[in-house]
């Protein structure tokens, strides 16, 4: 597993991009008023909420409103033992594994 802050002002969030992992996630810690857009459907962010999913989609976060604080989320790939050389991952990505 990597895991990783964003914290971006207002114009700073994510634009369209995806995660080559198997599976990709975050923790909305104080997502402001913003959407993660995907390809097929959407999801309006909220404190709390986890998001765990497939990688390789395409995702961006929308502003739906002007803020002035910081949007703060904890993003996450997981990639099993069985997709990965581990050796590999924990040097170029910063992967450790989980017990």
């Amino acid at each position: 597993m990597q895991a990783w802050l964003n914290y971006h002002d207002h114009d700073q969030v994510l634009d369209w991009h995806n995660h080559s992992a198997p599976y990709h996630g975050y923790i909305s810690i104080e997502p402001q008023d913003t959407t993660t857009e995907f390809s097929d459907w959407q999801i309006k962010n909220e404190c709390g909420n986890i998001y765990f999913g497939r990688g390789n989609v395409r995702h961006r976060v929308v502003n739906n409103s002007y803020y002035s604080g910081k949007r703060i989320t904890i993003g996450y790939d997981v990639i099993p033992s069985s997709a990965m050389d581990l050796n590999r991952m924990t040097k170029q990505y910063g992967a450790i594994p989980i017990l």
